[in-house]
């Protein structure tokens, strides 16, 4: 089957909606992609599913009047979900995640994750802040560009540089305690 191309297609089915083989064709190319962004942001495979989910749910819904990358936009929607997800949460507490949540996470990526190495690799990328492991995860699983992850999350270049930077440099001194 021919790769679909990561630019948005201009052409609608009729009424201007989006064609359901169009929908289901940038389904399959990055759910797994768009589902392990949101188990690195939410932690927790109920909630990225959801995540990934609801993702999807607006491209649906308006997918068709957007322009530009269709991955880039669906990574600017989850990520979105998860922010708003966290305010209405703050709004209204709740508890800490269960050890049960924990190890429903650890399992899922024990799964998806087979060699020994990549799985430490992934433990220490859990310990790091929120924005380093969000800038981790987006330039080495996602493979973008330090330009793109500014725009993502708002942040200079710089920033997101000395983000990097900092991360790898964190990681780097676990692996080694790990030894």
């Amino acid at each position: 089957m021919p790769k679909m191309s990561d630019e948005i297609s201009t052409e609608k089915g009729r009424g201007g909606v989006m064609k359901k083989d169009e929908l289901e064709e940038i389904y399959r190319l990055y759910y797994k992609d768009i589902y392990l962004y949101a188990l690195s942001l939410a932690r927790n495979r109920q909630d990225a599913e959801e995540l990934a989910s609801d993702a999807f749910y607006k491209a649906l819904l308006s997918l068709e009047t957007k322009s530009g990358s269709v991955k880039y936009w669906l990574f600017s929607v989850c990520r979105n979900l998860f922010l708003d997800q966290m305010r209405r949460r703050k709004r209204h507490p709740c508890e800490e995640l269960s050890d049960k949540q924990t190890d429903d996470l650890e399992d899922t990526l024990a799964h998806l994750i087979r060699e020994e190495e990549a799985r430490k690799i992934y433990s220490c990328i859990q310990k790091l802040p929120d924005a380093y492991r969000e800038m981790i995860f987006m330039f080495y699983f996602e493979e973008m560009s330090i330009a793109q992850i500014a725009r993502l999350t708002g942040k200079g270049t710089a920033s997101v540089k000395t983000g990097l930077f900092r991360a790898r440099k964190k990681l780097k001194e676990w692996m080694e305690a790990e030894e």
